[in-house]
């Protein structure tokens, strides 16, 4: 007997099942076993069951050779056919139609795993329509099979141990593997429809993942390959070449705030030429490295700036030149987008400087040339500097005292007046030497003759005229008054002192003997600033003594910095200088600790704001506004006078054109400043909004976050998530939007001091009647 399919996947031994019996039990006729019998075969095999003359007909059960396999159901001619059971090895248990030996017709294998079978059978294989249950990885196979293997339509669908399904597949399989057209679809939202081969995504298909991401193009081994498009659910969309699952070729990027790229990609960011239109005007074409601007490149500012040159990690970076509408312009060496190097900036009115730049700043050799023939050469710093100058002829020169400003009129400028004048007119060259000199906001240049300041220390001291102000000398005071020293803390320019002038307690700066010239500058400028204010919410200025050491004089706070008062210690978020220290008792710092109440916060905010006010309304930028430079002073009746303070950054607004260098507190940074624009006095109240925030939720801002992060997230428009408005002070809401009004992306979007003054105002008084309301209620 031939051997059946069945057998050679079950690996059992061909057999005719009809081997000489050896022991018999029951009835014969014609010497052949008849009816009921049991029969022991010489090959060990037993049946026990119905014959008709020695033929196995009807019932009966065969326990094969083996051991192992045992059939038990209906045997005609000897064979098993019609319905039946057959243990089969590695405990297979078929149960159904059989037909001459043949596992055929209908049927269900069980295994051992627990895995079944229920459907058409064909040579003991699945053939047919079926359902395969693989209970090892809860999938069940239901549709057509052929040879055993899952073949046309089918529906796959899995599940967890709880019967919850976790995905199912519809679609065309072949010997197994899915191929053709189906369907996916997962308990986690994801979905795909398209074509498949050799049970991975390939051809053209549509999947949408689980986090909302919608791609609709080509397959290749499951992976995005080929031409496609996605839509980003965070609004982000894509068009063009894919490759191994990412962005790679030709292709245009739309991101979700309406910047536009298009160009080449390389696994997924801008890689080599492209070009980048952004929805605040500003626009780039050139090369692409890591998903930055790297190479040669144009770009064109929002303001319409334009710079063509090299570029470095998106920054200007090698060599360019930065041409702005106002008719400025610089070419030369560029790092980290400022002037680095040699290069040439040329004002709008055809003025020149050549030379060393650095942070966007001359600093070193150079040498300015204005339209008129004035040259000006020596060693620079900013746009200060020291050497010589070269007159051309009619020139007029007006001296007084130290300071000598250069006319650019003709030789008609005959004025009377107290100073003396000098001309020349005809000589061509003159070289004046040992000579300093600067650039006004108006663009003339101020000379300084320093053989004309007798004492040392007072030569250190240079003439303000950028700010139009000067130290007056009766803001000099004798060093000897000063006495009771006690230290509080370090600040940048040096010592922070505590002390007594005059019978009253003050507080003083003392300038670090290894001060370098910008530190100078600095405390310089803000001796100068500080003695012409005057205000309740600034801090008061003393005067200053230039020797023998420099110190800075003005009035103490006994409360310590608003920091201190808000957050318990004496650091601030990315601080440099301690103004005052609060010398409080354990008991005062306890009670800083408690949350400030409602009327408490306005207050605060209020005299902030009035002390700024009074700043712009002197046209000043303070430039440095935060929690650790607010004083506070308790008077004898317990209540607290804010104060402003730290003028070391502070400056006039002026309209001149420079490039930005930053200093300041990071956290309380505007966004322009980072960027190399022009600053206003709107820095103050983004810087404002942080501070608000600060006090009303008594957290620094960005505390978690690195130095890179917070410039980052202020650059994207990411502000600190506002406290929890309480149901009994809804006015509170008002307040929020102040917030975010004042800390706005746009400086143009942002009120002025006076406006936030005004909303305040309104602020405290609903304030007021709402808690002279729940006043009433509580009595």
């Amino acid at each position: 007997m031939r051997e059946l399919d069945w057998q050679k996947k079950f690996g059992v031994r061909s057999s005719n099942m009809k081997h000489r019996i050896i022991k018999f039990q029951g009835e014969k006729k014609n010497g052949l076993p008849h009816g009921f019998c049991k029969v022991v075969y010489e090959d060990s095999s037993l049946y026990e069951g119905f014959y008709v003359e020695g033929i196995k007909q009807g019932n009966g059960t065969y326990y094969f050779s083996d051991g192992i396999m045992i059939y038990n159901g209906q045997w005609e001619r000897d064979m098993m056919h019609g319905t039946g059971r057959l243990k089969l090895p590695k405990k297979v248990i078929y149960e159904g139609d059989f037909h001459e030996n043949q596992l055929i017709g209908k049927g269900k294998f069980t295994y051992k795993d627990g895995s079944t079978y229920i459907g058409e059978v064909e040579d003991g294989k699945f053939s047919g329509t079926g359902i395969f249950t693989y209970k090892f990885a809860n999938v069940t196979f239901s549709g057509t099979f052929s040879n055993g293997n899952p073949d046309g339509m089918i529906t796959i669908v899995k599940t967890d141990n709880n019967g919850n399904i976790i995905s199912k597949f519809y679609g065309q399989v072949v010997m197994g593997k899915r191929s053709g057209k189906g369907s996916q679809y997962n308990d986690d939202g994801y979905s795909y429809i398209g074509e498949w081969d050799n049970s991975k995504k390939n051809g053209l298909g549509i999947e949408k993942n689980s986090n909302g991401d919608e791609y609709n193009g080509q397959f290749i081994d499951d992976l995005k390959d080929g031409k496609g498009e996605m839509n980003y659910k965070n609004g982000k969309y894509y068009i063009g070449n894919w490759k191994e699952g990412y962005e790679e070729g030709k292709g245009t990027m739309i991101y979700n705030n309406g910047d536009i790229y298009e160009g080449l990609f390389e696994k997924g960011i801008r890689n080599g030429q492209g070009e980048m239109k952004y929805k605040n005007g500003k626009y780039y074409i050139g090369n692409w490295m890591d998903d930055k601007e790297n190479g040669e490149g144009r770009m064109i500012l929002a303001n319409k700036d334009e710079y063509i040159g090299q570029f470095k990690n998106g920054q200007q970076h090698g060599i360019g030149k930065l041409t702005k509408t106002s008719g400025e312009s610089y070419e030369g060496s560029w790092e980290g987008s400022h002037a680095e190097g040699s290069g040439i900036f040329v004002w709008a009115n055809g003025d020149s400087f050549t030379g060393i730049f650095h942070l966007g700043m001359p600093e070193g050799q150079g040498k300015l040339q204005t339209l008129n023939g004035i040259l000006f050469q020596g060693i620079w710093n900013g746009m200060q500097g020291e050497g010589s100058i070269q007159f051309p002829p009619n020139v007029t020169i007006q001296f007084n005292s130290t300071l000598l400003s250069i006319s650019l009129d003709d030789d008609n400028n005959n004025q009377e007046n107290n100073c003396g004048e000098y001309k020349r007119k005809n000589s061509k060259r003159k070289f004046v030497n040992n000579a300093k000199w600067r650039r006004k906001n108006d663009g003339k240049m101020i000379y300084v003759d320093k053989d004309q300041i007798q004492n040392d220390q007072v030569s250190k001291i240079p003439q303000l005229i950028d700010m139009n102000m000067e130290i007056d000398e009766s803001c000099i005071i004798d060093v000897e008054m000063l006495y009771g020293e006690k230290k509080l803390g370090q600040g940048g320019f040096g010592e922070v002192f505590m002390g007594n002038f005059c019978g009253a307690t003050v507080a003083f700066k003392k300038l670090s003997q290894a001060m370098n010239k910008n530190t100078l500058k600095e405390f310089l400028h803000e001796v100068a600033l500080m003695s012409h204010l005057n205000h309740p919410n600034i801090i008061a200025f003393y005067g200053y003594s230039p020797s023998p050491d420099m110190r800075l004089v003005m009035e103490y706070a006994n409360r310590g910095t608003l920091s201190d008062y808000l957050h318990g210690d004496s650091k601030a978020n990315n601080c440099e200088d301690n103004e005052q220290d609060s010398n409080m008792n354990e008991i005062e710092k306890q009670m800083k600790k408690e949350m400030l109440e409602v009327k408490e916060i306005l207050n605060i905010c209020k005299q902030i704001c009035s002390g700024l006010c009074y700043l712009h309304s002197k046209h000043i930028i303070h430039k440095d506004i935060k929690s650790f430079n607010i004083l506070l002073k308790e008077d004898s009746i317990n209540e607290i006078t804010v104060k402003i303070a730290d003028f070391g950054l502070s400056k006039f607004r002026t309209h001149t054109l420079t490039f930005c260098i930053f200093k300041g507190t990071p956290a309380y940074s505007a966004p322009e400043v980072f960027s190399n624009q022009k600053v206003n006095e709107k820095i103050d109240i983004f810087a404002l909004g942080i501070l608000f925030w600060e006090i009303w939720s008594r957290q620094r801002p960005f505390e978690q976050e690195s130095l890179p992060q917070v410039i980052n997230n202020i650059c994207k428009g990411i502000r600190p998530e506002l406290p929890i408005i309480p149901k009994q002070y809804p006015f509170l809401a008002r307040f929020a939007t102040l917030i975010k009004r004042c800390w706005s992306q746009l400086p143009d979007s942002r009120p002025t001091a006076m406006e936030v003054s005004s909303e305040l105002d309104v602020i405290i008084d609903i304030c007021q009647r709402t808690l002279e309301a729940e006043s009433k209620k509580m009595k």
